[in-house]
């Protein structure tokens, strides 16, 4: 049987970083597209 490893690398952010609403939601999300951008490569290198 093969076995499948299914972690995934994870990074934990503060609840202000997904607790947008209304106007603040679309720069929220572009902030958050950002760090994952920042740190994509780090996650390669795990």
């Amino acid at each position: 049987m093969t076995r499948i490893d299914w972690r995934k690398p994870a990074d934990l952010v503060d609840g202000e970083w997904t607790s947008w609403y209304g106007a603040r939601a679309a720069p929220g999300l572009r902030a958050l597209a950002e760090f994952r951008a920042a740190t994509a490569g780090r996650a390669a290198r795990r």
